[in-house]
């Protein structure tokens, strides 16, 4: 009698953890239908905005998903090989970044003078090139946000806390060696990932400024891969440099000019209260005439500070400036031209 109860029992429990089994291998289907609606991933990128808690939830949904998601597998087995960019680097390297990034948390900005250009290749054709690689950007904001919830609890206990490359939100500028291939023929560009304003609005205006001729970069998404593993989505554009200013606008004669970018300062950001002091200013180009485009830049800030509109006037590309403001009123965001976001150039041949 006693076995024949224990039986019983141990059928029904079998019993329950079979309904149990069913009901939420039916949940996981029809969530896994849902999984497939733009909807559902327009609401998790909204979580996402919203708070670090909805990104975490977002991440563990698409890991719990991902496996099964046979749209997903077949449209990623239909993205064309050149929308990938396969860069490789050595151990070294790998932990190089890792400890660059603790780095830079450290001090709050990603520091200019110690982001040097590291060695790495990259595949073009089917074979690796040699290529140099840096840090993009001055704001540590992106790294800040790859790091997990508990990061503040592992500081207070003195844990070691390595922000896995996979997902770490971190900007790349790219140069090939001159003996080398280049990237459809572009030797210099950056990789800007999707965690640090990469968002799409940014390839709609630069692509709106291009088509009013001005001083714009195409820009487009790329799947960034380091050593085979998926990185994420970057935004891929060409660097200001020699070869863009001469194909793309015949300027053979110009000088950059723009903020000194170390956050040493009192007040660290991208904006300071020296924007219009010459001294705050560097040279980003190579050549022989920098003192003069200095100069100038002096007087065009003597100009702005006294109000003088003639002398402003004379000194600046009017047309450019009016397509620039235009934009701008389109635009309606300050952060692209905040500071040490912002470049001057200085046309030699124009004097403006």
């Amino acid at each position: 009698m006693k076995l024949h109860f224990c039986s019983t029992k141990m059928k029904k429990t079998i019993k329950f953890l079979k309904y149990i089994f069913i009901f939420f291998t039916i949940v996981y289907l029809f969530c896994l239908i849902l999984y497939q609606t733009n909807f559902i991933h327009w609401g998790m990128q909204k979580l996402c905005v919203r708070s670090h808690i909805g990104c975490i939830i977002e991440d563990k949904i698409h890991a719990l998903m991902t496996p099964f998601n046979f749209y997903k597998v077949s449209l990623k087995n239909s993205i064309p090989r050149d929308k990938y960019i396969d860069i490789k680097l050595s151990p070294n390297e790998l932990s190089y970044i890792q400890e660059k990034i603790k780095y830079f948390l450290e001090v709050g900005f990603i520091e200019d003078s110690s982001n040097e250009w590291r060695n790495a290749s990259t595949l073009i054709n089917g074979e690796y090139e040699a290529i140099k690689y840096k840090f993009h950007g001055t704001s540590s904001t992106p790294l800040k946000n790859s790091r997990s919830i508990f990061w503040g609890f592992y500081k207070k206990f003195n844990i070691e806390e390595n922000i896995k490359i996979n997902k770490a939100n971190f900007s790349l500028k790219i140069k090939h060696k001159n003996n080398s291939k280049y990237r459809n023929n572009i030797r210099r560009y950056i990789l800007v990932s999707t965690g640090d304003s990469a968002s799409i609005n940014v390839v709609a205006m630069n692509s709106i400024a291009k088509n009013m001729g001005l001083l714009a970069k195409e820009a487009e998404y790329k799947i960034v891969r380091i050593n085979g593993l998926e990185i994420g989505l970057f935004l891929f554009s060409e660097d200001y440099k020699k070869e863009w200013f001469e194909r793309e606008h015949n300027i053979t004669n110009y000088s950059i000019i723009k903020s000194i970018d170390d956050w040493d300062s009192r007040e660290p950001g991208h904006n300071s209260d020296l924007d219009l002091t010459i001294q705050y200013k560097e040279i980003k180009t190579i050549g022989g005439y920098n003192d003069i485009a200095l100069a100038k830049m002096e007087l065009l800030f003597e100009a702005i500070k006294s109000e003088n509109l003639e002398k402003i006037k004379r000194l600046i590309n009017i047309e450019d400036m009016a397509k620039y403001l235009a934009l701008f009123a389109l635009y309606n965001d300050s952060h692209s031209f905040a500071g040490d976001n912002l470049k001057y150039i200085y046309n030699h041949s124009t004097g403006k």
